[in-house]
């Protein structure tokens, strides 16, 4: 009797030590991201072993980036039926939130976003919902397509031709002028298209098959000889596509009558996941969430490059203009620390008038707001 006793004893201690091991492991640290990638809060950035670690595949890569951009100050992130902001972002496209939530309210637009682009001469916000339906200042730009993906790196008012260029369900490129979004067309020759980039009015785009190639919009394309087994297309610069290898490495290829500006460095790079260009250089994010970059010929020093150095566990990168990230477990880095409210684009506008207010006011007393991100409810 007396020894079954003291065995309950010894199960009760080494049950409360196991308890206060386990509460001195999670001090400190709150709840990154579920095994979906969803947002439950935000971790420290510090000290602290990271709640989810990266380990991407290609197409998760894609996925994670076609819900994030990053302008500076300007940020948007977009989980299921949330979109975490900025408290700038909200206010310099108040008008096209405002209007998006109303689409959202009336059934007209999906509360669900799969993509997201802040343009990058006004600022203004690119939105393709879950229905297929790209919508830009209330505008559904190509209503008679269901799409599956589209990029656009400048748009109206930059003097500038460039063009918006979006992937159908079909496997076709559709294209329009940035500066109009009126009149969209075909490009002709192409089909069993994934995706596309664009740098300014030239597209690049893969195939399904693993073939890619770029094209002028609206002019003929050219088929880029050996290229095979591409699962993405970038560009590095406005004048040299990248083609992201199935297999994690990349190639190049100089766009005829283009300039060869990228480092011949990226092509010894393995594990790439994703790719992104800056001024003057170029990142690729690695399927553990590390981060490499190569300067541009003839660029000896980036200081804005430089600060990719140190940065781990990412989930998302964007370094066009300004840099930013997310890691796996939802911590902020670079500019993405500014996203900092969340919007429910399931309830209307109205209803969050005052807690917006209240960010702001947050701003201007310097609280750390952005050392959490703000659920509004």
């Amino acid at each position: 009797m007396k020894r079954k006793i003291w065995v309950a004893i010894l199960l009760v201690v080494t049950l409360l030590l196991s308890l206060i091991l386990t509460a001195c492991q999670s001090e400190g640290s709150d709840v990154g991201a579920d095994s979906n990638g969803n947002d439950k809060g935000k971790a420290e950035s510090s000290g602290s072993v990271p709640a989810v670690t990266a380990n991407w595949t290609i197409e998760e890569a894609i996925e994670n980036h076609m819900r994030f951009s990053c302008k500076g100050s300007s940020s948007l992130y977009a989980v299921d039926t949330k979109l975490y902001a900025s408290t700038n972002s909200m206010m310099m496209a108040k008008g096209s939130f405002q209007n998006y939530v109303e689409l959202v309210a009336s059934g007209e637009a999906s509360s669900t976003i799969r993509q997201i682009q802040i343009e990058s001469y006004q600022y203004e916000t690119m939105i393709l919902d879950s229905n297929g339906k790209i919508w830009y200042r209330r505008k559904n730009i190509f209503p008679k397509y269901n799409i599956t993906y589209f990029s656009c790196k400048s748009t109206s008012g930059s003097g500038t031709p460039c063009v918006l260029a979006a992937v159908t369900d079909e496997g076709k490129v559709i294209w329009d002028n940035a500066y109009s979004l009126e009149k969209p067309k075909e490009q002709e020759g192409l089909e069993g298209v994934k995706y596309v980039d664009v740098s300014k009015n030239i597209i690049a785009y893969v195939r399904e098959d693993g073939t890619a190639g770029y094209c002028k919009a609206g002019q003929e394309c050219h088929e880029i000889e050996g290229w095979n087994d591409i699962a993405m297309v970038f560009f590095g610069g406005k004048d040299v596509v990248l083609g992201l290898k199935k297999d994690g490495t990349l190639v190049a290829e100089t766009c005829e009558g283009g300039e060869a500006l990228y480092s011949p460095e990226i092509l010894s790079w393995r594990d790439i996941v994703y790719v992104d260009w800056g001024f003057n250089f170029v990142a690729g994010l690695k399927s553990d969430g590390s981060v490499v970059y190569a300067l541009d010929s003839g660029v000896s020093n980036s200081e804005r490059a430089a600060v990719l150095d140190n940065w781990s566990n990412v989930m998302v990168l964007s370094t066009f203009g300004d840099i930013g990230a997310i890691t796996a477990d939802n911590v902020l880095l670079g500019d993405a620390q500014d996203l900092v409210y969340a919007w429910n684009l399931t309830q209307p506008w109205e209803g969050n008038e005052a807690a917006l207010r209240e960010h702001i006011e947050d701003e201007k007393n310097h609280r750390t707001y952005t050392e959490k991100l703000a659920e509004i409810d």
